[in-house]
C-alpha cells in the first residue's frame, strides 16, 4: 500500500499548520483572507488550494454575490487538508520502513545464511 501525500515544501506545511490552528480557534473554521493583499503568503495559498488541502469559502453574512461575482472572502481547511499531517507522517514512516528497516533486516538475514557453514560447527559443539 503506497500513500500519496500532495507534496509540499517546509514553508507550506508551516502555513498549513498556521492555517490550521487558526481554523480550530474561529467559529466554523473559516478564516477570513485578504485576497487584494500582495504578499508571499498568496502564493502557498494557491499552492494549497491547488493542492485540494484548502476551500474558497464565503464568511457567513456576506452576500452571496456582489455584481454577480462571488466573494471568496475565506478559506477553510479541506477534509484533506485537516488530515495531511497525519498522512504525511504515515508516509514518512512507510518511507523509512521500505526505505531502511527492511533492507537491513534482509541483509543481516542474507549474512547468517551465507554464512552459515563458518558458525554451524561452532554452534552445534557448543549446544552439546
Amino acid at each position: 500500500m503506497t500513500l500519496m501525500t500532495p507534496q509540499l515544501t517546509k514553508a507550506d506545511r508551516k502555513v498549513l499548520k498556521k492555517l490550521l490552528k487558526k481554523s480550530k480557534q474561529l467559529p466554523g473554521g473559516y478564516i477570513p483572507i485578504n485576497r487584494h493583499a500582495e504578499s508571499e503568503q498568496k502564493y502557498y495559498l494557491n499552492h494549497l488550494w491547488k493542492e485540494k488541502l484548502i476551500w474558497d469559502a464565503t464568511l457567513p453574512g456576506t452576500p452571496e454575490t456582489i455584481n454577480g461575482i462571488t466573494p471568496y472572502n475565506a478559506v477553510l481547511p479541506s477534509p484533506d487538508g485537516l488530515h495531511y499531517f497525519e498522512k504525511y507522517r504515515e508516509y514518512k514512516r512507510e518511507q523509512f520502513l521500505s526505505g531502511i528497516v527492511w533492507p537491513i533486516i534482509v541483509a543481516t538475514i542474507t549474512s547468517l545464511i551465507a554464512n552459515m557453514p563458518n558458525w554451524l560447527p561452532w554452534l552445534i559443539k557448543l549446544l552439546k
